[in-house]
């Protein structure tokens, strides 16, 4: 009986774990995607100024 217990634990233990795990995984690609939205936005924008300002010129 007492290693059943302990085989649910572990498991609960692992699935927890897991889902840490799963949750900064989250949260890493959330990071770097809101991080490469920000970097194509400043370089579009980077570009029609340059083009903007080379059209005045």
């Amino acid at each position: 009986m007492q290693t059943r217990i302990n085989h649910v634990s572990d498991a609960r233990l692992d699935a927890d774990e897991i889902y840490r795990q799963a949750t900064a995984m989250r949260a890493e690609f959330i990071k770097s995607s809101v991080r490469n939205l920000i970097s194509g936005i400043r370089g579009h924008a980077v570009s029609v100024f340059s083009s903007q300002a080379a059209a005045k010129a």
